[in-house]
């Protein structure tokens, strides 16, 4: 009877666990697929309501970037140790990985170099103070 309890218990606390049973790819799961190649705003972007302007600032530009660097630099950790891989397999995944961090990192300095974005705008600089 113990071993049945514990048992029992044992089970409804392996099938109790928080959060969706997706595997995890590298992306926070507000991110969504169909956005991937578009210049689409995230949740921490600052919108002022006009002119579908923003406001991205060089430090935000930097924290994404080396998020983007930490996250690829675990990916290709993980393939280059994989065991059961061929070394040209890992070679073409890690090319692919780099490929595509290099492809986010452009995402992120278009953001931040585009029109815009009311940071790099001439009068945040100073030029012209109201």
């Amino acid at each position: 009877m113990f071993t049945l309890l514990i048992s029992g218990l044992m089970f409804t606390t392996a099938f109790a666990q928080n959060g969706p049973k997706e595997e995890w790819n590298g992306k926070d799961r507000y991110d969504d697929p169909k956005d991937e190649g578009s210049k689409s705003f995230d949740k921490y972007d600052k919108h002022d309501g006009r002119g579908n302007t923003y406001y991205f600032t060089a430090r935000e530009k930097d924290m994404q970037i080396n998020r983007i660097n930490r996250e690829y630099d675990n990916r290709i950790l993980a393939v280059q140790s994989r065991f059961f891989m061929s070394r040209y397999d890992k070679m073409r995944q890690v090319r692919f990985l780099e490929e595509q961090r290099n492809r986010e990192i452009r995402m992120v300095m278009d953001k931040f170099y585009d029109r815009r974005n009311k940071f790099t705008h001439p009068r945040r600089r100073g030029y012209d103070k109201w």
